[in-house]
């Protein structure tokens, strides 16, 4: 029998048990030590409280821990002797050291999410921490974390297949590492898999996903308004197993419809029931993220209220427009809050000039831009594990919010567009476009002509829209830079009709894939054309051809094209060819007079002439023959 050595009460050392001294302990030793984390009262050392079964002393685990130091002392003693059991060789030394364990992890869970003191003070004084030790902070939460580790690592040491202590170091590992933005989908995964393992912490991995999109939603109301609802969808890593990553893409129309925060704070809460009925230490942690899931509902609310029923707000349907992106609604938004781009909700049977005042209202308020919205049908795409695979909405079609943005800059709604018909610069030069929808026709006009106007009535051979996307595709074939189109509603003309034309020429495209136009604006009035060359300049420019030779010159005829269509605008019959030589080292141009012809040439091909060897080349400058009325129609 060990002795032990008697000091002067004053200088007796207290001694601090761990996992691995008591693990060490023989039981005739622990009689002489006092119970771990506690000093002596006496000369000699107290006895140990009488042996118990090892159901008596998991009996005793309860969660949440007792105020009454009694109690917490009872509670201790049997993690003591729960650990010299563990460290034993007894057969179910395995069993009872995964019932400390097991325990101590949720006290862990119920400490960190309650704050409460008599569960941390019974951690540290478990696992043998100072009692000087700070009891909560990161440094707290790492030293228990790590003494957990090295418990569960003990155990998997004698079992290595340990389930239940395989699941609770996957746990620990989730909470000791910093949680970084590119794992969190891995990590989150890692937990659902714990949480779907039916193991014995699977509740403890549930309550970490639950907490996660708690303090999600927590977060939301603080963040800048047109992050919130990014914010909130990091609920969707916690509680949907497929990859979320197409809800934060930066492009609007890559991303899914976001979910409804209500949605997310309700799957939380079942969540949260689930590990309250499953658990019954962790039911007091579970009860208490409810209630702060709870109390933020009213800031939530505030903050995100319900998105805009498009049907019920009576929008106007369209085929195209990009998805609404939570900019502030124009009427909702307070006329101080500065915002560069502003919604308008008009409802398809408005009158036009409601649009128009819209703009006015926003670019009073300092907006660069004005999103109108519609509303468009999507078919769902749900993968496996995805919050609309969860939750599909009927015929798994919705109406999704889409807008139309208009630029709100002066210089697109002025009268004062000048006609650029003789003026030899760049095809940058804007032509000062107007659509004017009247109740039966539409036209594009412009202060150097019009283009051929548009049926719009209900007997007409075709839609609107239709020939509107062929005549701005002709524009934007004709342009090399996308041209502004304004937008002038006429008398008795509904808003429904302006935002269908606004999204029939904002989706249209060039022949390079490239968009048609630069952008729309909105105005009362359109420009009195002062010319009749608009339609001829466009179908000219269309009709220009360029022809090289050899081979290796083709690279550059796009760019001798757009040289040769401002030949056209000043001189409507210019055509010819130009042949470059070499003589004597020098390379020659001889054919066409035209100055502006030849300076191209020189400053295009001459240097790939010289660069590639060419001994001669050529390049035509032609026109394709004139279509017919009937021609233009269809084509």
């Amino acid at each position: 029998m060990l002795r032990a050595m008697r000091l002067p009460r004053a200088t007796r050392p207290r001694p601090r048990c761990s996992l691995a001294l008591l693990a060490a302990l023989t039981l005739a030793a622990a009689l002489l030590w006092p119970a771990c984390g506690g000093a002596s009262t006496s000369a000699t050392p107290a006895p140990a409280p009488a042996p118990r079964s090892m159901a008596e002393d998991a009996a005793l685990l309860v969660v949440p821990v007792p105020q009454e130091a009694a109690a917490r002392d009872a509670i201790a003693a049997a993690l003591a002797r729960l650990a010299q059991h563990g460290g034993s060789a007894r057969a179910d030394a395995v069993d009872a050291a995964w019932t400390r364990a097991h325990y101590l992890l949720d006290v862990f869970d119920d400490a960190r999410v309650r704050a409460a003191p008599a569960s941390r003070a019974l951690l540290h004084r478990a696992l043998g921490r100072a009692e000087d030790a700070p009891q909560r902070g990161p440094e707290a939460s790492a030293a228990v974390l790590d003494a957990l580790a090295i418990e569960l690592d003990a155990i998997l040491a004698r079992q290595r297949l340990h389930e239940d202590a395989l699941a609770a170091r996957a746990l620990v590992r989730y909470d000791r590492a910093p949680l970084l933005r590119a794992e969190v989908h891995g990590r989150m995964n890692a937990l659902d898999a714990v949480a779907r393992g039916g193991n014995a912490v699977s509740a403890n991995a549930r309550l970490r996903l639950a907490g996660y999109c708690q303090r999600a939603l927590a977060d939301a109301p603080q963040a800048p308004a047109g992050l919130r609802r990014g914010v909130v969808a990091h609920c969707l890593y916690a509680l949907y197993p497929a990859d979320p990553a197409a809800y934060f893409a930066p492009d609007p129309a890559a991303r899914p419809p976001m979910p409804a925060w209500r949605v997310l704070a309700a799957d939380t809460d079942a969540l949260l029931a689930a590990v309250a009925s499953e658990s019954a230490r962790l039911a007091p942690a579970a009860l208490t993220l409810r209630e702060r899931l709870g109390e933020l509902e009213p800031a939530l609310a505030q903050a995100l209220p319900a998105a805009l029923d498009p049907m019920a707000a009576g929008l106007t349907r369209i085929e195209g427009g990009r998805p609404y992106d939570n900019a502030p609604l124009l009427d909702a938004a307070a006329a101080s809050a500065p915002a560069d781009e502003l919604a308008a909700a008009v409802p398809a049977s408005a009158p036009a000039w409601e649009l128009v005042d819209a703009a006015a209202q926003a670019r009073s308020r300092g907006a660069r831009a004005l999103q109108l919205l519609a509303w468009r049908e999507q078919t769902l795409e749900r993968p496996p594990g995805d919050y609309w695979r969860v939750h599909p909405p009927p015929d798994n079609r919705l109406a999704r919010l889409v807008v139309v943005p208009v630029r709100l800059s002066e210089d697109l709604v002025s009268d004062a567009a000048a006609d650029t018909e003789a003026n030899g610069a760049a095809d940058a030069l804007a032509l000062g476009l107007h659509l004017r929808i009247a109740r039966d026709t539409w036209q594009i006009l412009s202060p150097s002509g019009a283009l051929p106007a548009i049926a719009a009535s209900s007997a007409a051979a075709r839609a609107p829209e239709q020939a509107l996307a062929e005549q701005l595709r002709a524009v934007a074939d004709a342009f090399a830079t996308p041209q502004h189109l304004v937008l002038v509603p006429g008398d008795q003309v509904t808003a429904g009709a302006v935002i269908a034309a606004a999204d029939a020429a904002w989706s249209q495209r060039a022949a390079d894939g490239q968009p048609a136009l630069a952008s729309l604006g909105l105005a009362a009035n359109a420009p009195v054309p002062r010319a009749q060359s608009l339609a001829a300049r466009i179908e000219r420019r269309n009709r220009a051809r360029v022809t090289l030779a050899p081979a290796p010159l083709e690279a550059r005829a796009a760019l001798l094209r757009a040289c040769y269509r401002r030949v056209l605008d000043r001189a409507p019959k210019a055509k010819g060819a130009l042949r470059l030589s070499v003589q004597a080292s020098e390379i020659v141009i001889s054919g066409s007079r035209d100055p502006e012809l030849r300076a191209c040439a020189r400053e295009l091909l001459i240097p790939l002439v010289r660069e590639r060897g060419i001994p001669s080349a050529t390049a035509e400058f032609s026109l394709t023959p004139e279509t017919t009325g009937a021609d233009r129609r269809t084509r």
